[in-house]
C-alpha cells in the first residue's frame, strides 16, 4: 500500500487503487500514526486526536475498535501495541512523508560532501515525493516561527480532509 499525508490524506493499493478510509476518526487515527510511522504514539496522544474536548468513558476500548478497524481495512499496515503505544510500521518507499524526510536527509549529506549540484537536484525534488500523487510546494506544512521548522498545523487538518493554505 501507498500513503500520502504530505496533503489530504490517501491511501492506494500496490497497484495505484484509492483505498477509501470513511469516518473522520479513523482518518484522524490513521494520520497520527503515519506522521509518526516507525515511531510509538502514546494512546493519550491519539485520544486527544480522536476526540475533541472531553472522550468518552470507554475512549480506550473504543481506540482499540479504531485500531482494529484500521488493521482490518488496511492488512498490509502493521500497527504494534505495547505498553500503552501504538506503531504504525510502513516501508519508507511507501509513504510521501518518509520519502519527503529521506531526500533532505540525502540532500543534506551531500552538502556536507561538498556535492552542491546533487544536494540541488534532490533539493528541487523533495516536493515531488508523494507516494501517491504528485505533490506540489502547495501542500507543504506551514513554517513554525518557534521551532524554526516546518511542522503540521496546530489543528487537526485531517478532521476536514484537506489541508490549510
Amino acid at each position: 500500500m501507498k500513503f500520502g499525508v504530505l496533503g489530504p490524506l490517501t491511501v492506494r493499493t500496490a497497484d495505484g487503487a484509492p483505498v477509501s478510509i470513511r469516518g473522520k476518526r479513523l482518518r484522524a487515527l490513521l494520520s497520527v500514526l503515519l506522521f509518526h510511522a516507525g515511531r510509538p504514539v502514546p494512546a493519550h496522544q491519539l485520544v486527544d486526536a480522536l476526540w475533541e474536548g472531553e472522550p468518552p468513558k470507554s475512549y480506550l476500548s473504543n481506540l482499540h475498535t479504531y485500531v482494529s478497524r484500521l488493521r482490518d481495512r488496511l492488512p498490509d499496515l502493521r500497527i504494534d501495541h505495547t505498553d500503552g503505544l501504538y506503531t504504525a510500521r510502513v516501508d519508507p518507499a511507501d509513504l510521501d512523508l518518509l520519502v519527503f524526510r529521506g531526500r533532505v536527509d540525502a540532500a543534506r549529506l551531500a552538502v556536507r560532501r561538498g556535492e552542491h549540484a546533487l544536494a540541488a537536484d534532490l533539493y528541487r525534488a523533495r516536493w515531488s515525493c508523494s507516494a501517491t500523487a504528485r505533490c506540489s510546494t502547495s501542500t507543504r506544512p506551514p513554517w513554525n516561527r518557534r521551532s524554526r521548522t516546518w511542522s503540521p498545523p496546530a489543528c487537526c487538518w485531517w478532521r476536514t480532509g484537506s489541508r490549510p493554505s
